[in-house]
């Protein structure tokens, strides 16, 4: 009877455990697919990013010959708009990786050497892929290096064009000052208003180094 209670803790106690995995590995695979679908959208906002480029060429000299230099300045924001979402989804996926190393993968590590009975599984015995990533990335000043020209990179490629378009603006603006008011007050508004656009983006692309490092902090 006593041998019969025993055996039935034990299943109670495994059938709670493999419920208890379940819910861990369904965790897992909600944000590993949420990490996916943010990936799929940084790409739908570069094609649109490369399409709307490549319709604003025609319109570059149409702006110039008509003198409507201000649609310079209405074309930006679109640009960095469009930066703005693309670098808020790094945010989210860095949060996403950083919960699944720090926070998840604790927990199944800890719970699997349980099981072992009491044996401690080496930190690299499961989901190390962040931790290993953080020591290419972050390893020594050369694979720094690295990760500050790529998202250098990424900045010009979403937010090059708007970049572009203000001092677009500016130069056409300065030549023909002659002819017109250096400024409007509604122009220097827009300046303004993009400029603010651009530091934002910048502060997130920043935000995003730093979130990428503490990812895997052992």
């Amino acid at each position: 009877m006593i041998i019969k209670k025993s055996e039935d803790k034990s299943m109670d106690r495994s059938f709670g455990l493999q419920t208890i995995h379940d819910a861990w590995f369904e965790e897992y695979k909600a944000l590993r697919d949420d990490i996916l679908h943010r990936v799929q959208l940084q790409v739908q906002i570069i094609v649109f990013i490369a399409i709307i480029s490549g319709a604003s060429i025609p319109l570059v000299f149409k702006i110039v010959d008509s003198g409507l230099f201000i649609v310079f300045l209405l074309i930006s924001p679109i640009y960095f708009i469009a930066g703005w979402l693309y670098f808020e989804q790094d945010v989210f996926l860095t949060q996403a990786a950083t919960y699944l190393n720090s926070v998840l993968r604790p927990k199944i590590i800890q719970s699997l050497s349980d099981e072992n009975i009491g044996e401690k599984l080496d930190n690299d015995s499961i989901f190390y892929w962040e931790i290993f990533r953080n020591r290419i990335l972050f390893g020594d000043l050369k694979k720094r290096l690295f990760i500050y020209l790529m998202t250098l990179f990424r900045i010009m490629a979403t937010t090059g064009p708007g970049l572009a378009s203000i001092l677009g603006f500016i130069y056409y603006v300065s030549i023909n000052s002659s002819t017109r008011r250096l400024w409007t007050g509604v122009e220097f508004f827009l300046l303004l208003f993009d400029i603010f656009l651009a530091f934002i983006i910048l502060f997130l692309a920043l935000k995003v180094i730093i979130c990428y490092k503490k990812i895997s902090i052992e």
